[in-house]
This record gives structure tokens, sequence and C-alpha cells, in this order.
């Protein structure tokens, strides 16, 4: 039979903490969260990419309409089709939970491209602009910028190809259309259009090897942190156990007399060996929480940490034994972390439910949340709220262990376990 102890309740889950609603709306505009600085780089620089198409293809529509009598009727149509398509799917892929495949992105949106202005021969008319026109093909300015995303992805020989190519393309069509045949002075302006699109490649290529080189810096900062860490836990190990054998076990042995016994010797020395048999379960000192204890410490941990979460707690009715503090502190500590990445990540219209069970022998603590949810194959090490905070916390724990489950659009839920026997 169980009973519920404290609660966190839904009664306050609609007081939002404060700056709640700015946090959402900026969550929405940026987009999830990704596993590297590199991956994030990618998304709102692609992003950046595909809205500045787009707002060049509105800008230029009256050149666009302006310069329709120069093609059949259905090359306007197309061309802007075939850049805003591309375009708007790029954006729309950068707000996906998965970051998106920027070499395929890339090759769509040079292909397109190439290809609209390639149709621009096939459907001119034979007509020229009138005199003291620059432009008679409408995407001549910004045909090379598909290339940078190409960079992004890490091509940048292909973009410096696509760049040259396709302005050479555009210039040579834009001629055509302006002369009715070709100037080899005016591809000045070619080499001109190439330059200035090399310089945001340029911008691209140090952008992006600097989020890498910041990456493997993050990463290698935490692997020195993560053995620094468990080399001052075992140098603390070391010398409790050392203080042990000279406090303890030396001060005995020096005080047993061949041929007597001593009761009071012999008390010292079973309290020693147990205190040695316990070495690896926490400190001596360490008497124990009880279920109800550990009921109100866990309730009210989840509500300073989020209010808006939800807390309960079973409780065994022959659950009378005691749970040992350093074990708990670390589940406490572990649901504290989920808690924050459900706020962090989940967004404002999500909730979040803490359930703790406690029966003589295993705890049991379920963060469940509605969120989005992600893949936890593809959170890399170097995440730390995840990979420290919550499974490397509960892995160092004797007889503890935690489990997460999550995939997009199917909320996230992560259990963390405690059994007595395999704590022994």
């Amino acid at each position: 039979m169980t009973h519920s102890v404290a609660t966190a309740g839904h009664e306050t889950a609609t007081a939002a903490p404060p700056g709640a609603d700015h946090t959402g709306w900026r969550a929405r505009l940026t987009g999830p969260a990704d596993s590297s600085g590199l991956a994030r780089v990618q998304r709102l620089v692609a992003r950046f990419i595909g809205c500045g198409l787009l707002a060049l293809t509105v800008c230029l529509l009256p050149v666009v309409i302006d310069r329709a009598d120069l093609t059949a009727w259905w090359w306007p149509l197309v061309s802007v089709l075939l850049v805003a398509a591309p375009s708007t799917a790029l954006v729309a892929a950068t707000y996906r939970l998965r970051p998106p495949n920027l070499t395929a992105f890339g090759i769509l949106l040079c292909a397109a491209l190439t290809l609209a202005a390639a149709l621009w021969f096939v459907s001119w008319n034979g007509d020229v602009a009138p005199d003291n026109s620059r432009w008679a093909v409408w995407m001549i300015q910004f045909i090379g910028v598909p290339g940078l995303v190409l960079s992004l992805a890490g091509h940048h020989r292909w973009a410096f190809f696509y760049i040259v190519g396709s302005t050479l393309l555009a210039h040579t069509a834009n001629q055509v259309g302006i002369n009715g045949h070709l100037q080899l002075e005016m591809y000045l302006n070619a080499l001109l259009t190439i330059a200035l699109i090399c310089v945001f490649l340029s911008i691209t290529v140090v952008t992006r090897r600097t989020a890498e080189v910041l990456d493997e810096e993050h990463a290698a900062a935490v692997r020195a942190a993560s053995d620094s860490a468990a080399s001052t836990a075992q140098e603390q190990v070391r010398a409790r156990f050392a203080g042990l054998t000279h406090d303890r076990v030396m001060a005995i042995l020096q005080n047993v007399h061949r041929g007597r016994q001593d009761p009071g010797l012999s008390a010292q020395a079973f309290s020693a060996l147990d205190e040695l048999d316990h070495r690896g379960h926490g400190d001596p000192s360490d008497h124990g929480l009880t279920a109800d204890d550990f009921g109100r410490r866990i309730c009210a941990a989840v509500e300073f940490t989020d209010p808006a979460a939800a807390c309960q707690v079973h409780v065994d009715a022959d659950s009378g034994g005691r749970y040992p503090v350093s074990a708990m502190s670390g589940i406490l500590e572990a649901t504290c972390e989920a808690v924050r990445n459900w706020r962090r990540h989940a967004g404002t219209d999500s909730d979040c439910t803490v359930t703790c069970e406690l029966t003589a022998d295993r705890v049991h603590v379920t963060i469940v949340d509605d969120g989005p949810g992600f893949d936890p194959a593809a959170v890399a090490p170097e995440r730390l709220g995840l990979s420290t905070g919550i499974v490397g916390r509960m892995d160092a724990l004797p007889g503890a262990r935690a489990h997460v489950r999550s995939a997009s659009g199917h909320g996230t839920t992560i259990a963390l376990e405690w059994v007595r026997d395999a704590a022994q």
C-alpha cells in the first residue's frame, strides 16, 4: 500500500518564472538546441542565407516583371520558383529538431539557380533591354550565394567553383539580354561579383573552422575536468583509508598483547573491520534518511528548481529502513538537473512531472515531460547536463543507474533507480 507525501502540484504550473514568455519567444525564434557549436553555427547561418535569398527575390520582383518582355511568359515564374522554393525549404529545415543536411540543400540550391540561368537562353525571344539598362537577368548579382551553403557543409572547393561558374553564366545571359552579343570588357563586372561573394565565402570558412576549434577545446576541457574530478575522488578515498589505517588499525595492533584478551580491543577491531567493509558505500557517518525525509527533500528541491514542475512521492507502507545520504543526494541532484533541462529545452508550453517511489530496498524516480523530445544518441558527450549531470552522476553511485527515453515529438522520460542489494 502506498500513500502520497508532499507535492509541488499542478496548481503552480501556470505560474511561469520571470522572463519565461521572453525566453519562449526567443527559443521559438532561434529554433532547437544543438549538440555542438558547429551545428548551431550551421543552422543559424543557413537560415540567414535562406532568408536572404527570399528577401532578394521579393525586392527584385519589379525587375522580374519589367524584363518579362525579353523571354517567354513562363521563365519569370519558373525562375522565381526555382529560387524561392528551395530557399523556403532550407529555412524550414533549420527549425527542425535535427540539423539540416547542408550538403543536400547546397546542391539543391546551386542546381536550381543554375537551371534558372540556363533556361533564360531557352526562353529568350531575341529582344534586348532598353538603353541604359543594367539588368536583363534579375538574379545576376546573387546567383553565387548558394555556394555559401556548400561551404557551411565543408565543401569549400565545390563552393568556389560554383560561385565562379554560375556568376559567369548569369553575366553571359545578362550581356546577351542587354546588347544582343558578348563584350569581353563587360566580364569585369562578373569578376567584381565573384570577388564580393568570395569575401563572404572566406568569412564562412573562418566561422566554420572557429566553431570546430571551439568544439574541440570544449571537449578537451570536459575530459580534463572529468579526469581531474576522478583523480580528486581517488585521492580523497586514499586519504580516508590512510587515516583509518593509521588511527584505527595501527592503534589496535599496537595494543594487542600476546596471551591476553581484551574485550574492548576486540570491539574496536570489529568496528574497524566493519568500517573497512563499507569503504565503497559512503561516509561512515552516513546514518541514512527515512522514506518520509527523502520524500520531503525531493519535492522541496523540485519546487525550488522550478515551481511549475509537479512532484509526487509514493512510499511503501513496509518501508521502515533508511537510505544512505550519499546515494540520495546524488539522486536529488540528478533529478534537479533533469528538471532544469526540461525548462531549458522543452519550452514554456510543456508540463513536467516528477514521481518518486520508495520501497524498503529500492528508490525509483521518474521525470516525464511532454516537450518536443530529442534523439539521445545524437547528444554529444560534452553536453554536461545529460552525460555528466544525470547519467554520469548516477553511474558514480553504487547500485544506481539512469535510463533516458526520448524521441522527436514524443517527449522525454528520465528514470533514476537505486537498489540496495546492488549497492552492497
